[in-house]
């Protein structure tokens, strides 16, 4: 049996609860949920049939047991009450900022396909690139890795060359441009599902949760049906934003990954350049 822990630090109010659905709570579902979400972006150069074969072998399906399981300690976790819309007053319960917990991740076999490296790398870019509960594409609930069990790792300051490392873990078709963004590089058809298409980090901004909803908020008031083809929307269906902002410690910065925008229902044309506008507002 193969283990390695990470010690994580809450750096943005997370907003996720337990069985009750009222308490907040971190539970391995949430967990492996994003770890499964990180690992099919990764993936779009495979055919859907392949994806979703390997994702089952891996992550476990009706055919197939997970290759890992997942076990959360949570004794330095706090609660709090805080604002998962800034703009707006309404306050939620959570897991506060500087609660601590650690995540040990457990493989019975190795194989090539799945080892303890493809296991942590694609944890810690679950931790990096998204948060985890409510709100988690807007900046809530991003977390920090502090500590790793593992002979050979070190804590990394987290920039673009080491996002593409860890990224590199599971695909070659990344790579980056001028240290500006990393970019999706494959020349071959790519699926019609939300694979991850550009990562970018912007600057330092310790106003960061009230500039992302600030923004949120504009842009939806100035063209509602362009945003919600564009950016996501909660009326009528889900659709979760393709463009996901999470927060780094540094003091704190925004990382924008953007995913293939496929929408489930026609609400109006995509807007590339709203997208844009938003992630420009963002980084800046």
């Amino acid at each position: 049996m193969e283990t390695i822990t990470f010690t994580c630090e809450v750096i943005t109010p997370m907003f996720m609860n337990g069985a009750d659905g009222s308490t907040p709570e971190l539970r391995p579902p949430g967990i492996k949920a994003a770890m499964r979400f990180w690992w099919r972006a990764l993936h779009g150069h495979l055919l859907l049939s392949e994806l979703k074969k390997q994702e089952g072998e891996i992550f476990g399906d009706n055919n197939n047991r997970s290759k890992f399981s997942i076990q959360v300690k949570t004794s330095e976790i706090r609660k709090g009450s805080e604002r998962p819309v800034p703009h707006k007053n309404y306050r939620s319960d959570c897991i506060a900022v500087g609660s601590t917990f650690e995540v040990t991740l457990l493989i019975p076999v190795e194989t090539p396909r799945w080892n303890m490296e493809k296991c942590g790398a694609i944890f810690e870019l679950a931790c990096i690139l998204g948060g985890t509960g409510k709100r988690a594409r807007r900046g809530m609930g991003s977390v920090e890795v502090t500590h790793c069990s593992a002979k050979n790792w070190k804590k990394e300051q987290i920039d673009l060359t080491y996002i593409l490392q860890l990224i590199n873990n599971f695909s070659p078709y990344y790579s980056l441009r001028a240290d500006r963004d990393i970019l999706h590089s494959y020349a071959g058809t790519m699926q019609y599902y939300p694979w991850l298409k550009k990562v970018e980090l912007g600057k330092v901004n310790n106003s960061i949760l009230q500039q992302i909803s600030d923004t949120t908020h504009r842009l939806k008031e100035r063209n509602p049906q362009a945003y919600e083809a564009s950016l996501g929307h909660a009326s009528g269906g889900r659709f979760a934003s393709p463009v996901y902002v999470s927060v780094v410690k540094g003091s704190l910065r925004p990382v924008v990954a953007t995913l293939n925008t496929v929408p489930d229902r026609h609400t109006g044309d995509i807007s590339l350049r709203l997208q844009d506008e938003f992630k420009q507002s963002i980084l800046d």
